[in-house]
């Protein structure tokens, strides 16, 4: 059997006699384990038969060829004794276990791709096992990723004291659609709003059991997490019943009964919490006239998930906790819209429910709308009282120490520049501010260069990522100052930003006073991008599409122009002084020799090797949206220089 195919990182197939000689079988080095086959891999052939079966395929000369080979296990005997501490011993060193999640895993490193296939009985003599005896005695984190619900039945064999860690990604127990014909006893109120069956099948069944006797057989789990999204009242009902550990600490699955969120929230180690939202009228929802009695004592972050009535029901839930919580990080996303305003509700609910000093990062995320699949959520959410206006953030002002605001929504947002600043004003530690990065503001903006230099240096000195909508035809300068221009091109103030967004903004004809403008606000040429900008005909998008690629095009221009120009000896310091061709220097400044005022615009472009300009990402210009090269460019062979590196 040595002349196997053997896939990379799989552990050797070992032949023992029925009597164990354990000096002669070392104990397993790896602390992880990807797959059962290791496992079987290491008992005897007396015990488990390996056999390998080549898959002909018809190749393009029309000969047939092996495509792959399956290794199949089959069990000939029981396990005993012998076999059970022959594991223990083996695999002591195990601490992390991914399941049967790789068994249909084709391995195409080695010279034949491989694919294995155990047999049922394999596994149901290792879901069999003698009182006290565990394969995997030290194991800590186990990983599971298979949809086969006989394979979850291991679990029993794998759980034991020393796990901590449960992860189960995308398991479902919900019967297939296609399997509903076989289901007899199927009665028409056990088929859901989305036509999924809930049949209690065999199968589902017996993992279910499994699932709802995790929280006793895995008494020290600290963090739990399951990705199921089909909401079966049973899976849910088993989840509840596991989700009960006394030190659990990070918790992330679906709807939980309201009675274990009660127990979740008298917890005094739980840290991290993630769920659906319990539907309203649901077997789970919140009752009328009830109050949690206490709030989360130690929780930092808290994000609600699948509202179905939109944000409604996260705001019953907030208005539910009694006390403030100490959360840290708070998001909520829906995919659903209400019929009644809730934005604002949201914000006011978590205005009563947080400490104004603890709160440092909100998250709000209507992300499944589509115009193509919800006109009526679409035009729901345009008409008067769905906006985003200043009254509805207000209540976040109380949050002095909030650090990241991000609103992404389909609704209009009607926030001027003194709107922004009274928000910069409330809440000046602001290093994040993103309001509808997704889809754009759907509004004629009015905040101008000026206001947007003055937001970033002035109003929100911390901030590091920016993305909202701005007036682009605005003069961006002309219109200041000798303020606002020391402000823009001062040694302190330049790269700033390390994100700036502009969303569906109109652009200017002066190009290179705006690419002046923008490279003074962000830290480096790549940090600037305009992102989704969707106007009402195809001819004003493509209009404005070229327009802010000049613009880039320009700031990289200008970028690579003066670092040739500082690599060249101009004085450290003033090399922002060959950015102001237009602008007058500020009264009163004293300097040395004076720089010269050149006019850039004019300048032809410096010489830049092929292919190092970028183009506007995420635009429908047939570009590398996210890498922010043309097709086939490397990166630049002059990069920027750190700020550090300026002050100098």
């Amino acid at each position: 059997m040595s002349d196997w195919p053997r896939r990379e990182g799989e552990l050797p197939m070992l032949s023992y006699p029925t009597q164990y000689d354990l000096s002669q079988a070392p104990m397993v080095p790896t602390q992880e384990l990807d797959s059962i086959i290791p496992v079987l891999n290491s008992l005897p052939d007396d015990l488990i038969s390996k056999k390998r079966v080549f898959k002909p395929t018809v190749t393009p000369a029309n000969c047939a060829g092996p495509s792959w080979v399956t290794i199949r296990y089959e069990l000939l005997r029981h396990f005993q004794s012998e076999d059970w501490r022959f594991l223990n011993y083996r695999f002591n060193s195990v601490r992390v276990f991914r399941g049967a999640s790789r068994l249909g895993i084709v391995g195409h490193r080695t010279r034949v791709p491989v694919r294995h296939e155990v047999a049922p009985e394999i596994l149901q003599q290792l879901c069999s096992l003698p009182g006290g005896v565990k394969p995997f005695p030290n194991l800590e984190k186990i990983i599971w990723t298979a949809v086969d619900r006989d394979a979850f039945l291991l679990m029993r064999t794998l759980a034991g004291p020393s796990v901590t860690t449960i992860h189960l990604e995308g398991m479902s127990f919900v019967p297939d659609r296609c399997c509903w014909d076989a289901h007899d006893n199927v009665e028409e109120k056990d088929i859901d709003s989305d036509g999924v069956t809930l049949a209690r099948t065999e199968a589902c069944q017996r993992a279910i059991d499994v699932l709802g006797d995790l929280g006793r057989l895995c008494p020290s789990v600290r963090s739990f997490s399951w990705t199921d999204y089909s909401c079966n009242p049973y899976v849910t009902s088993a989840v509840s019943e596991a989700v009960r550990w006394w030190f659990l600490e990070d918790v992330s699955c679906g709807t939980l009964n309201m009675r274990v969120v009660q127990t979740l929230m008298t917890s005094r180690s739980l840290r991290r919490l993630e769920m659906f939202v319990p539907p309203h009228n649901g077997p789970t929802s919140i009752e009328p006239n009830w109050t949690i009695g206490q709030d989360f004592a130690r929780l930092d972050s808290l994000r609600l998930l699948r509202g179905r009535r939109g944000f409604m029901d996260a705001v019953e839930l907030l208005l539910a906790i009694r006390g403030a919580m100490h959360v840290k990080h708070f998001s909520a996303a829906v995919s659903t819209c209400s019929e009644v305003p809730d934005i604002g509700p949201l914000i006011i609910a978590l205005s009563r429910s947080c400490r104004y000093t603890v709160l440092s990062s909100v998250s709000l995320e209507e992300n499944f709308f589509s115009q193509e699949d919800c006109n009526a959520k679409v035009t729901l959410v345009s008409r008067a009282g769905f906006e985003i206006t200043m009254q509805d953030l207000s209540p976040l002002f109380k949050f002095s120490n909030l650090t990241s605001l991000v609103i992404d929504t389909q609704r209009a947002i009607y926030l001027s520049y003194s709107d922004l600043r009274q928000l910069a004003g409330a809440l000046p530690r602001l290093r994040v501010l993103q309001l509808n990065r997704t889809h754009g503001w759907r509004v004629r903006p009015w905040m101008t260069y000026r206001q947007l230099v003055a937001l970033c240096t002035k109003d929100l000195p911390g901030l590091r990522v920016l993305a909202l909508a701005i007036n682009g035809k605005s003069r961006p300068d002309t219109c200041m100052g000798g303020s606002d221009t020391e402000a823009l091109f001062g040694r302190g103030a330049a790269g700033q930003l390390e994100q700036l967004e502009l969303l569906d903004s109109p652009v200017g004809d002066d190009v290179h006073a705006i690419a002046r403008c923008l490279l003074a606000l962000v830290a480096r040429p790549e940090a600037f991008r305009v992102d989704f900008w969707r106007g009402r005909c195809i001819g004003e998008v493509s209009a404005v599409n070229e327009g802010w690629m000049e613009v880039e095009r320009a700031v990289w221009e200008l970028h690579e122009w003066a670092m040739g120009s500082r690599s060249a000896g101009i004085a450290e310091g003033r090399w922002h002084t060959r950015f102001r061709p237009v602008l007058p220097l500020p009264e009163g400044e004293v300097g040395g020799p004076a720089v010269p005022m050149l006019n850039v615009s004019s300048f032809p472009a410096p010489p830049v090797s092929r292919g190092m300009r970028p183009t506007l990402p995420r635009l429908e210009t047939g570009v590398d949206a996210r890498s922010g090269m043309m097709p086939g460019a490397g990166p630049s062979s002059t990069q920027p220089q750190s700020r550090s590196q300026r002050r100098k």
